[in-house]
């Protein structure tokens, strides 16, 4: 599976996992995403700007995009989705997530939401994002959900999800393969040694494709997941990433699964974020 590129726009909003970047910054990245031939772009509520700075960019385009955007669970869903609808000048949202898991009920009646805005045809398909595995399956029984977005990444690897869409992001281990944010990945049980063997195969990687480390991580993504996002780093980042044609052997596939595998439960936390997944986005 080759998966499609699609353009994250969370750097338009403040983060301790990001730079944050100026709306002309912005702007300029998503115009060049745009004619490098990335015809997706994710976006959240909570990103700030993103949506009208991405409706800014592609005003005359927006038509020929396909927009996943992302809210909080009830009691301020629907309004929310409407204030998304407004930024984006448009008169559905391609796939809405619920961004963060909350308490249950909360879930429920959001997805409950959801699915009367589908069928309104304000948004056309529904996902869950950061979902746990479990949680994730519960809701799936009673409601089309046909999107998962979650982080990918060759230091945290979450069960792949069957009969859904993946949308991926933090591909690049959250700035880890940049020597940024390593906390995460060597605190805990053996994290320091597990990253240590992923970062040492990784450069004999390297020499053995002429390519960098986040080359390596894209291709080793793209065979995870159907979608993945590039964040909003810089122009260059983004054209060197999109027109990468690098493709790792299964072999090679094989062992940083089982490296990635090695990471599972290692960083000391529930998960990559710590987040207490039952009482997160209850506003």
């Amino acid at each position: 599976m080759r998966a499609e590129t699609a353009l994250g726009l969370w750097n338009a909003s403040s983060s301790t996992f990001h730079e944050r970047k100026t709306p002309l910054e912005i702007k300029r990245m998503i115009k060049s995403a745009y004619a490098l031939g990335i015809r997706t772009f994710d976006t959240a509520y909570s990103y700030q700007d993103a949506s009208s700075l991405l409706y800014s960019a592609l005003q005359n385009e927006m038509a020929n995009i396909t927009v996943i955007s992302k809210v909080m669970p009830v009691p301020t869903l629907r309004k929310k989705t409407e204030s998304e609808l407004k930024r984006l000048r448009r008169e559905y949202i391609d796939v809405l997530l619920i961004h963060w898991p909350g308490g249950e009920s909360d879930i429920y009646r959001s997805l409950e939401i959801m699915d009367s805005l589908l069928k309104e045809e304000k948004i056309k398909g529904i996902g869950l994002s950061n979902f746990p595995y479990d949680l994730f399956l519960k809701y799936k029984k009673d409601f089309p959900v046909t999107y998962s977005e979650d982080a990918c990444s060759i230091f945290w690897k979450e069960k792949e999800k069957e009969d859904v869409k993946r949308i991926a992001y933090g591909i690049m281990g959250f700035g880890a393969l940049y020597g940024k944010n390593t906390s995460l990945f060597t605190t805990g049980n053996g994290g320091k040694a597990h990253f240590e063997k992923i970062i040492s195969f990784l450069d004999f990687l390297e020499t053995k494709y002429s390519a960098s480390k986040d080359e390596i991580a894209l291709s080793y993504a793209k065979e995870k997941a159907d979608v993945i996002l590039l964040g909003c780093h810089s122009i260059d980042n983004i054209r060197r990433l999109y027109l990468s044609s690098l493709v790792l052997d299964k072999s090679d596939i094989l062992l940083l699964d089982s490296l990635a595998e090695m990471t599972r439960g290692k960083t000391g936390k529930e998960n990559v974020f710590g987040h207490n997944w039952r009482q997160d986005g209850r506003n």
